[in-house]
C-alpha cells in the first residue's frame, strides 16, 4: 500500500512534481524486478560507461598522432569532456535515485576526479603522452561546471511544472 498524507492522498513524486504513487506500487525504482533494473542502467548509466570508453580510447592516441587545431585545445578538451561526463553521471545517478539533491554535484565532481586521474595515469603508458595533474584541475573545473548546470537545469525543469 502507498504511503497517504494527512489529507488522504498520495505523496508527490519527487523527480516528477504531479504525479503521485500508484496504490501498492514499489517506490524505489530497483523494487520492482531486474527488467526495471536493467531498463535504469540502458537508458541511464549505459551513456555514462561509453564516455568513458571515448575517453580512454581518446587517451590512447599517442601524442605525436594528435594534430594541434587552435591554443590551448587541450584545456577546452579536458573541460569540455568532463563536463559533459559530469552531466551524464549526475543524470544517471538523480534518475536512479529519485533525488535531487545538491550533493550529487559533489558526488558528480568526485567520480569525475578520480575518471580523470585514472585517466592521466593510463596516459603514462602511452607513447608520446604524459601524467599532467594540471590536466586534473581542468577535469575538475569541467565536471564542477557540468555538474552545476545539469542541477540547475533539473531545478529549473521542476519549477516549471
Amino acid at each position: 500500500m502507498g504511503r497517504v498524507t494527512a489529507l488522504g492522498s498520495t505523496p508527490a513524486d519527487p523527480i516528477r512534481p504531479g504525479v503521485t504513487a500508484q496504490q501498492g506500487a514499489p517506490t524505489h525504482p530497483f523494487a520492482s524486478g531486474a527488467a526495471h533494473c536493467g531498463k535504469l542502467f540502458l537508458l541511464f548509466w549505459l551513456p555514462v560507461v561509453l564516455w568513458m570508453g571515448f575517453i580512454f580510447r581518446c587517451s590512447a592516441v599517442p601524442g605525436s598522432d594528435i594534430p594541434s587545431l587552435f591554443p590551448n585545445e587541450d584545456i577546452v578538451f579536458h573541460a569540455g569532456v568532463y563536463a559533459f561526463l559530469a552531466w551524464l553521471f549526475s543524470r544517471a545517478l538523480t534518475r536512479t535515485n529519485n533525488t535531487v539533491a545538491p550533493t550529487l554535484i559533489g558526488w558528480a565532481i568526485l567520480f569525475c576526479l578520480l575518471y580523470g586521474i585514472s585517466d592521466e595515469l593510463h596516459q603514462l603508458f602511452v607513447p608520446n603522452r604524459t601524467c599532467d595533474m594540471f590536466d586534473v584541475y581542468v577535469d575538475a573545473a569541467g565536471a564542477t561546471v557540468g555538474s552545476i548546470l545539469y542541477y540547475l537545469w533539473l531545478r529549473l525543469n521542476l519549477l516549471r511544472r
